[in-house]
């Protein structure tokens, strides 16, 4: 009973199960058709898939290729040592005058397409292939030591030529499906780089060492004017101290030495700048100010007493700050000093050594104390530069006293002058021709003294244009145009159509089988029912 159950089980399943050759039988029946209908969906999709790509919209594509040129791009730096980076390119700022000049309002819909359109790239090909090919030499286990040295110079050397001269790529890619003329897409690829050098001169100042000079306006004729002399006199000596310094900043600029510029006195360079400023203090500022000083002359009476009381205040105070410095660093020296020399001392007497005696030369040995020793090598170092830099800045505050001294002096002189004068009964000076005289000569010196620095400001200002110009890259070579393409591309290119077709007609494929299939079986259970 339980056999038979089992056979039945069997049998069922078996009739339940899809006969792979009943399948075949059937599909080889109607081969015919399904040849047929084949031929005519691929026909039908060849046709109707070559309408849409030959309709499909097609988008354009500009590409500039250029190089940049100027010193420091392989480090990420204008000329003039300020970050650069590649995305200053296409800023925002540059791309809004871009987009206005050009009236690209016309074609895009709003400005954020048209910047989501423009794109920059770096092409490191060079670069990835010579990195690609070190590294297969260098992988060798067998190279000696020189030969190693040797293919890592001439990778790093090879690797900045590269980088000195970046190729990159300016991108419109028209994903935005807006179609401009060829024309149009060259000029705004080529006005992205104009636009961006100009706004980096004009902001940045690429093409400018980066110091900072006063102008001519720093002080004009109506301040020494109004000013009591012996205050018109200070404001030209802080003024004359500021134009040396930046006369010192231009002089250390690179090519400083080799340019000249042409003035009323013929070519002049930073030598006779330098020259001629001396000359106005030396013989111009100096005597003016003895002067004042042996005439008493003044306009505001007390309050030039009361200024040279300040002046010598706050100049006492200044050095009594920097002597009380000075003397920190000097104890600071004296002490480590002292404290060196003990430990110095006892690591001697530890390792068995004297005191006395001449010393004798250290050959390392690869023993046990070896690494010892250099440690110990590096403290002293370290120590040595320590007391360098102690003794520099105690130096470097006695000579601020220094000039704080002769500061003190000058203001002291001045001071005692105006007060034997302020002591002295001495008749109204409008009666004495002699100090009439020289008031009227020291007001005329003051503006002549005043002219002379202005044009010196001036000649410092020509002198730092035209030294920039010769070792900073002017514009015309900062980048390099190599060359410009567009091209027309449809949305869905031919490999991709082709693909989608194949699959579209694999799908129509598998659903007339089925259709087959399933057509043979009800053709079969109708017959089976109707015998």
């Amino acid at each position: 009973m339980k056999q038979e159950q089992n056979n039945q089980s069997i049998e069922t399943q078996t009739k339940d199960e899809i006969n792979l050759v009943d399948i075949f039988i059937a599909l080889w029946k109607k081969r015919g058709k399904i040849i047929a209908w084949s031929v005519i969906f691929a026909a039908i999709i060849i046709v109707v898939g070559g309408i849409i790509f030959l309709s499909q919209t097609k988008y354009q594509i500009s590409q500039l290729d250029f190089s940049l040129n100027f010193k420091g791009v392989d480090k990420g730096q204008y000329p003039n040592g300020s970050r650069f980076s590649t995305n200053d390119i296409i800023a925002v700022t540059v791309l809004q005058k871009v987009y206005d000049d050009n009236k690209l309002e016309k074609y895009y819909k709003d400005f954020d397409t048209f910047q989501s359109d423009i794109s920059v790239f770096k092409n490191d090909f060079k670069l990835v292939a010579l990195r690609s090919e070190y590294a297969a030499k260098l992988a060798n286990k067998k190279l000696t030591v020189e030969d190693r040295d040797k293919f890592e110079s001439e990778f790093r050397r090879l690797k900045a030529g590269i980088l000195a001269n970046s190729n990159f790529n300016l991108v419109l890619s028209g994903h935005s499906k807006v179609k401009l003329p060829s024309m149009l897409s060259s000029k705004v690829l080529n006005d992205t780089l104009k636009v961006w050098l100009n706004l980096a001169e004009r902001e940045k100042g690429i093409n400018k060492y980066r110091i900072s000079l006063v102008t001519s306006d720093i002080i004009s004729t109506t301040d020494i004017e109004d000013l009591d002399y012996i205050v018109g006199l200070d404001l030209l000596r802080e003024t004359l101290k500021t134009v040396k310094a930046d006369l010192n900043k231009v002089a250390g600029l690179p090519g400083s030495k080799l340019v000249t510029i042409d003035t009323d006195r013929g070519r002049t360079s930073l030598s006779d700048l330098k020259f001629k400023l001396n000359f106005v203090e030396t013989f111009e500022l100096a005597p003016l100010s003895g002067a004042i000083r042996s005439y008493g002359i003044t306009k505001e009476g007390p309050l030039s007493m009361i200024y040279l009381k300040t002046k010598l205040y706050d100049l006492e105070r200044t050095r009594t700050a920097i002597l009380a410095v000075r003397k920190t660093y000097a104890d600071t020296l004296k002490n480590y000093t002292n404290i060196q020399g003990s430990y110095d001392t006892i690591g001697k007497i530890s390792r068995g050594q004297t005191t006395t005696g001449s010393a004798s030369t250290i050959i390392p040995q690869f023993d046990g104390g070896f690494f010892d020793k250099i440690v110990s090598m590096a403290q002293q170092d370290a120590n040595v530069k320590y007391r360098q830099k102690l003794t520099s800045d105690e130096i470097s505050a006695a000579l601020k006293s220094i000039d704080l001294d002769k500061e003190i002096s000058y203001y002291s002189t001045l001071f005692e002058a105006f007060k034997k004068f302020k002591d002295k009964n001495s008749k109204d000076v409008t009666d004495n021709k002699e100090l009439v005289s020289a008031e009227t000569l020291i007001k005329k010196k003051q503006i002549k003294i005043l002219n002379s620095i202005t044009q010196i400001i001036k000649d410092t200002h020509r002198f730092y244009e035209k030294i920039n110009e010769y070792s900073l890259n002017p514009q015309s070579r900062f980048y390099n145009i190599k060359s410009y393409t567009s091209v027309s591309i449809k949305s869905i290119s031919i490999k991709k159509s082709a693909i989608i077709m194949i699959l579209i007609w694999i799908l129509l494929e598998v659903i007339m089988l089925g259709s087959v299939l399933l057509r043979n079986k009800i053709t079969e259970e109708t017959n089976k029912i109707n015998r």
